[in-house]
């Protein structure tokens, strides 16, 4: 197997300190990596050679020319019928394209990693069959997508995140706010320019003034025809980096930004129409028990 997909260096000024090696580099890979994972590596490798512009790059451009190009780049891994099934994949298979497609662009992947399977991860972990239309939406490039947990405020705290969505019972609606800077939704990776709907963490507040702690939400953005914010909403671009350029970084203000009830995530707890919490558990029972 080695000696059809494992094939030597072309020479070049790092071969002197090769040929001092004293062991076989080519049965350490396979050891580690084992034949299975190369065979797919290999694949993959083959897969993505069809299509140029993954590895085709000026050497200069605008900030705006790389962001471009990283959500054409993007588009073009997910079309491609092995990395559409990229979570299907055993966990070997998973970690082994994960590795080649960060080494391929990372910010390309960034972007695909939280703009696509982040947002679809979350809705189907977290809701139910209502929103099962923004997951197609998205699939059919409708839609683009985004994560907002982390606040100017608060990082890693989850519980101290301070974006406030109260229930209004008379309008049958949620209302995002932001009570201050500190709140913002920042960092957010494909919220600078792209996202038009994002998976937004906030403290659930119902009529009663009662919280009910962090929920999550799905909230249209950006009008996707326009791409302009919706009333409401200040988004902003934390522009360039010091690297990962392709990923435009972002953050949201929200004023008082009214979302229907069933943007909520409701799996494990939902808002009924009068503003009752309804908490679902779940009993796990271990050989036929329960202590």
């Amino acid at each position: 197997m080695s000696g059809e997909l494992i094939f030597d260096f072309p020479t070049g000024p790092l071969d002197r300190y090769r040929k001092n090696a004293t062991f076989n580099w080519k049965k350490l890979k396979i050891f580690l990596e084992t034949e299975r994972i190369i065979q797919f590596k290999d694949e993959l490798y083959k897969e993505i050679k069809k299509y140029p512009i993954l590895y085709s790059t000026p050497v200069t451009q605008t900030l705006n020319d790389i962001r471009h190009n990283t959500l054409k780049k993007m588009y073009t891994l997910l079309s491609i019928p092995s990395i559409q099934s990229f979570y299907a994949a055993d966990v070997d298979e998973s970690i082994a394209m994960a590795t080649v497609l960060y080494s391929l662009d990372t910010s390309a992947t960034i972007k695909m990693s939280v703009s696509v399977a982040l947002f679809i991860a979350t809705v189907l972990s977290m809701g139910t069959e209502r929103h099962l239309s923004y997951v197609e939406d998205l699939l059919e490039k409708k839609i683009l997508g985004c994560f907002c947990l982390t606040e100017i405020g608060h990082g890693t705290n989850a519980r101290g995140m301070r974006t406030q969505a109260t229930y209004d019972v008379n309008s049958k609606e949620f209302i995002l706010h932001s009570p201050d800077f500190e709140a913002a939704k920042c960092w957010v990776g494909g919220l600078g320019q792209g996202a038009t709907h994002a998976v937004v963490y906030a403290q659930l507040i119902t009529p009663d003034g009662v919280h009910h702690g962090l929920h999550t939400f799905v909230v249209p953005i950006r009008d996707p025809n326009s791409m302009l914010p919706f009333p409401g909403i200040i988004v902003g671009d934390m522009g360039e980096k010091a690297g990962l350029n392709g990923v435009d970084n972002g953050f949201v203000i929200f004023n008082n930004y009214r979302i229907r009830r069933e943007n909520l995530l409701n799996k494990n707890a939902d808002v009924d129409e009068s503003g009752q919490v309804l908490l679902f558990l779940t009993i796990i029972v271990f050989d036929e028990k329960i202590s």
